[in-house]
This record gives C-alpha cells, structure tokens and sequence, in this order.
C-alpha cells in the first residue's frame, strides 16, 4: 500500500512540475540579441551579445536560444552550429531565480552586406528534462558590413590626373559647417568670426577657424548590371568595393562626393544613392547605402540614370562611371556625354579571362579577392 501511495505522489510531484513549469517559465524572461557596433569592415572582427534575464526566483535548468545568421558571418566558436543556407547557433545556458547571465560571441564579417537577426527560438525543458517547451520571440539587432576596401595603386595614376584638374579649377571656400578650432585674431579675419566668450576667458582676442573645401566635386556613377560570363558576383562586389574606395578617398582630401547607382534597396524598391556629402564622416553614410545593395534585385537601366545625372553639364563636377557593362548604347552614351562635359572618365572593373577593348577616357581595374 505504501509503494502505491508513493508511486502515485511521484506521478502527481512529475506532472505537477510540467504543468507549473509550463504556466511559469517565460514569466519575467528576457532573451536579447545585440551587436557591439553598427557597422564594421570586411574580415573585421565584433561581437554578438546574448543576455538572458530572468527577473523571477524559479530556475531555469536547461534553457535553448536558437536563431539564424547568414554564412557570411565566420564565428570563432562554432560549437553548436549548424550550416545550410544559413547559420542555425543552439546554445544552451541554466539560469537561475533572478539573475542575469550574458555571453559573447565573436565573428568576422566575410562579406558586404545588411544583416539583420530578427527572430529567437527558445527551447526549456523541465526540472525532470522530461518535456520541452517552446517559444518564439522577436528580436531587433542589425549590422552593416562595408564593402572591402582596394589599394589604390592600380588607379593611382588616373587618380593623380583628377586630382590635378580638380586643383587646377578649385576655388577655396572656408565652410561653417567644419569647425577646426579656435586660433589668435589676425587683422584680415572677419569680426563675425570672433569667439567672444573664449577671448574674454583668455585675455586676447581669439576667432573661429573653419575647414576650407573645393567647391569642385565629384559624381561617381556605379552600375551593378554585369556581362561577365566568368566570376559575374567577383565583378559586381569588386565594383562596389571601387565607389566605396574612391569616395573615402576623394572625402579623406576634402572633396565632396556624391553616389548613385542602379543597384535596389535590401530593405525597400527603392534604388541606391547618396547625395552631395562632404566630411570624412560622410564615408560612413556612402558605405552604408552601398552595404544595402541587393544584387539579387533586379537593377534598373543605368543608361538612363547616366544620362539623367550628367544633362546638367555642370562644369564643377567630375563624372567617374564604374561599370563592367559594356553594351553599344551605354558605350555611346557615354562618349557623347564626355564631349560635352568638362570631366568624365570611366572606369571597367575586368577580370584576366575577359578583358574590354578600351576608348578614350575609359581605365581597365583588374579584379582582386575581396577579404
């Protein structure tokens, strides 16, 4: 009789813990998924934090956090992954009553892009690991991974030539809105441009002092459409990585640069650009609309976004077109629009099986690996 009583308050304590651990254990649990920085560069390392809280006293003994990434992302730990399409990560924490328990992750960015983990899967089994329970939840974690950038040596010499017509037709203009620093008044500085409460505070007459630009700035123009037979995806993130290198560059010697391409929006229709601009900061803004470009999207004629940017004709911009599409409207066009305009190259990102017959005003690059 005692066996019996025993057996049968054994059964009752077992399903009595499944149904109050089912009706307690997402109670005062917060799962969150954040990267340590914003953006990074291609093959830098950052981290993925995964901090769960559980703000009640009942222990969680075995808690599952599952969610996805994409193969891009190379993770220095790879216990508990799985590889297909994506990167499915199951790790496993035991949490106690009112505790907050965080891990780190650290991973190298392989490739440009917009990443995004937006979904978690948690898994808890019970105090007797005899059941699972399951629950999905939202996330909001993001990272950019900017396009790799190229050595300059190849294109150093067309660079140079740039960079001396824009020289030889710049007019220096100081810009309000790129503060320098404060130096001593001299007579032939404006009175607008005294700081009143930092002389005060030192006893001479101190003034603002503003960071000079070019008033000549350059357009780069990058079409992502591609006939490359061979190593199509190396030619078009090899020109990514060209309008990304150029526009630090050009921004580095204090050129305002503006972007516009064919390429589509990863998070919208709607297509890649980045107006006038002008900072070294600025690279951060370009970089990040270049990230987005969805390739698998199909881009738009970039004939006519050429021809829509360069009808203007004005005579302070220097037109640089990246593109390795070389159709017979395209190549006219932009021969047509170069006799007309005051500054216009063209460069053709090409690989060593298939290289272009070049015309005037147009460079060949030679495509890298990226990484």
């Amino acid at each position: 009789m005692a066996i019996w009583i025993a057996l049968i308050l054994a059964g009752a304590l077992f399903l009595g813990q499944q149904k109050f651990f089912e009706k307690m254990w997402l109670r005062g649990l917060r799962v969150t998924l954040r990267f340590g920085e914003q953006g990074i560069e291609v093959g830098e390392p950052c981290k993925l934090r995964e901090v769960i809280r559980n703000e009640k006293r009942m222990p969680l003994p075995a808690l599952q956090v599952k969610f996805a990434t994409t193969t891009n992302f190379h993770f220095e730990d790879d216990g508990g992954v799985m590889t297909t399409d994506k990167v499915y990560r199951a790790d496993v924490f035991s949490v106690a009553g009112r505790k907050q328990v965080t891990r780190t992750l650290t991973f190298h960015g392989k490739m440009r892009g917009y990443y995004q983990i937006s979904d978690i899967q948690l898994v808890a089994q019970d105090y007797f690991f005899s059941k699972r329970f399951a629950k999905a939840m939202s996330n909001q974690a993001a990272i950019y991974v900017y396009p790799a950038k190229l050595s300059l040596l190849p294109f150093e010499e067309t660079y140079r030539q740039i960079m001396g017509e824009l020289i030889a037709r710049r007019s220096f203009h100081e810009d309000p809105f790129y503060f320098r620093g404060i130096r001593p008044y001299q007579p032939y500085d404006s009175m607008k441009h005294i700081n009143w409460k930092s002389s005060a505070k030192h006893g001479e007459l101190l003034v603002n002092s503003f960071e000079h630009t070019y008033s000549r700035e350059v357009c780069i123009l990058l079409n992502v459409n591609c006939h490359a037979v061979f190593k199509k995806k190396e030619v078009q993130e090899f020109s990514i990585s060209i309008a990304s290198t150029l526009s630090e560059r050009f921004l580095w010697d204090g050129i305002p640069v503006a972007i516009y391409t064919n390429g589509k929006d990863a998070l919208s229709d709607n297509r890649i650009e980045a107006p006038r601009g002008a900072g070294k900061a600025y690279r951060i803004t370009i970089d990040r609309q270049l990230a987005r470009i969805d390739l698998e999207q199909t881009a738009e004629n970039f004939r006519e976004i050429m021809e829509r940017q360069c009808e203007s004709g004005r005579t302070n911009v220097q037109y640089i077109v990246i593109s390795s599409e070389h159709n017979d409207e395209l190549l006219d066009s932009f021969a047509r629009l170069r006799s007309s305009l005051s500054g216009m190259c063209m460069i053709v990102p090409e690989t060593r099986e298939e290289k272009w017959q070049l015309q005037d005003g147009m460079v060949g690059w030679e495509v890298e690996t990226l990484g």
